[in-house]
C-alpha cells in the first residue's frame, strides 16, 4: 500500500496505491479477479491517486491514466497536488517527474510548474505554498511556489 498523506479531520483519505487492489482486496474483487468497484489501478506496478472517506466508505480512484501518480497533499482551497510521471518533450523515451494539481474529484489535472526536470514529495502550508524538492538538470534543491488561482 502507497503512504497514507494528509488526513485532515472530518474530510477524505487520499492515498497512492500501487500494484492493483492490494489494500482492498478479498473486500472489492469478483470471481474472475476483477474490480467493480473502479478500485484497480490502469496496469499492475502503476501507482495511482485514491480517496475515500474516515470510515473507510466511498472509495475512488482519482488518477485513470497508465503515468505513475503518486504523493498526494491537500490544499488549503481543497485540491490536490501530486507527482506524475510525464514524457519528456521531444523525446519518446525519457520522462520527467512533474509535481501536477488536480480538483478533489480528479479533474483539471495541470502541471505546478512549467520546468523540465525531476520534481518531488510536494507539501503544501496552511497559506498555499507548496515546497517540493526538485532537480532541474543537477542536484536536489528545495524549491517553493504558490499555488496557482483557480
Amino acid at each position: 500500500m502507497g503512504k497514507v498523506h494528509d488526513w485532515p479531520s472530518g474530510g477524505p483519505i487520499y492515498f497512492s496505491e500501487r500494484e492493483s487492489g492490494r489494500l482492498f482486496e478479498g473486500t472489492y474483487r469478483d470471481n474472475n479477479g476483477q474490480d467493480p468497484k473502479g478500485y484497480s489501478t490502469p496496469r499492475p506496478g502503476i501507482s495511482q491517486i485514491f480517496a475515500m472517506e474516515e470510515d473507510g466508505t466511498a472509495g475512488r480512484r482519482l488518477t485513470t491514466d497508465n503515468r505513475e501518480s503518486s504523493h498526494p497533499a491537500v490544499c488549503p482551497d481543497g485540491r490536490i497536488v501530486f507527482v506524475q510521471t510525464v514524457k519528456k518533450r521531444g523525446t519518446a523515451l525519457s520522462s520527467l517527474k512533474k509535481i501536477m494539481i488536480m480538483d478533489p474529484d480528479g479533474t483539471n489535472i495541470t502541471p505546478l510548474t512549467k520546468k523540465d526536470g525531476v520534481e518531488a514529495w510536494p507539501s503544501v502550508s496552511d497559506s498555499g505554498i507548496v515546497v517540493f524538492q526538485a532537480s532541474y538538470g543537477g542536484n536536489f534543491d528545495i524549491y517553493s511556489t504558490k499555488l496557482p488561482e483557480r
